[in-house]
């Protein structure tokens, strides 16, 4: 396994485990409806370690790395300012707006990824 899925597969656990964290201290009770937003919270972790998963080549392997980069960090930073540094009474939204917006970016990165290994497949044949 290259070192850059480990990075990448690493990036994705440590930032669902902190999302899932930061979600649990900031949410006055636990219920049905709290798991389900600290599940939405982390799909996008989940989707980018499926991607690094499926991933062949290394151009896309790096393109997956990088783009899982930038989505966790990017994530953890407005998760934390949202409930720790600048909180309000809509602080838990960020629970929803984060992953919505994380989402967005990972279908749109997705493409060019899918087609790139789509025509370098065909090369291969």
């Amino acid at each position: 396994m290259s070192y850059l899925k480990v990075f990448s597969y690493s990036i994705n656990l440590l930032a669902g485990i902190a999302t899932i964290v930061i979600g649990v201290l900031a949410m006055d009770s636990f219920s049905l409806a709290v798991f389900a937003f600290l599940v939405w919270a982390i799909s996008p972790y989940l989707f980018s370690a499926f991607r690094t998963k499926r991933s062949t080549h290394q151009v896309e392997i790096m393109l997956v790395t990088g783009l899982s980069f930038i989505i966790a960090i990017g994530g953890i930073f407005l998760l934390i300012d949202a409930i720790y540094i600048h909180p309000d009474a809509q602080s838990a939204l960020a629970f929803v707006v984060i992953p919505g917006y994380q989402w967005i970016m990972l279908l749109i990165a997705a493409m060019p990824i899918y087609l790139f290994n789509k025509k370098y497949s065909k090369r291969l044949l």
